[in-house]
């Protein structure tokens, strides 16, 4: 678990190191940021600094913070100000919720780990994200 102090600490120092690096080369890079997600208030702040001062294209997030899913309203204020920016959010493929791990891939993780990640894991969670954000109404506010 991460906390909001050093999610947000984190965040700024990658986000700056990502900048410097695409101004070696901007007419090859380009760049999505990293959002402390921990404290959704600072993340949607920090995406308005990467947009407008980092130049950015926008941010890209894992479907779960320390077990909360990015759908509750809680998390709201980032898809509120990537909408005023006109910036995209991509979700990034994760791990999914212990529960899942615990109620699919149990009897098969000791065997076969691959499958809690990239080989299954990660497209039931990306798919589990994206159907959570449209049903929630993140989309519609």
């Amino acid at each position: 678990k991460l906390g909001a102090e050093a999610a947000v600490r984190m965040a700024r120092q990658t986000n700056d190191r990502l900048a410097k690096f695409i101004t070696s080369n901007p007419k090859r890079f380009a760049g999505l940021g990293l959002l402390p997600t921990p404290d959704p208030a600072g993340a949607a702040d920090e995406l308005e600094r990467i947009v407008t001062r980092l130049g950015l294209k926008g941010a890209m997030v894992h479907g779960l913070t320390n077990g909360n899913f990015l759908d509750e309203k809680q998390f709201w204020p980032i898809f509120e100000r990537a909408q005023a920016l006109d910036v995209p959010i991509y979700i990034h493929p994760s791990f999914p919720h212990p529960a899942v791990i615990d109620a699919y891939y149990k009897d098969y993780a000791a065997d076969y780990p691959e499958l809690i990640g990239p080989a299954l894991g990660f497209t039931v969670e990306a798919a589990t994200q994206a159907v959570r954000r449209v049903v929630s109404g993140v989309f519609e506010k």
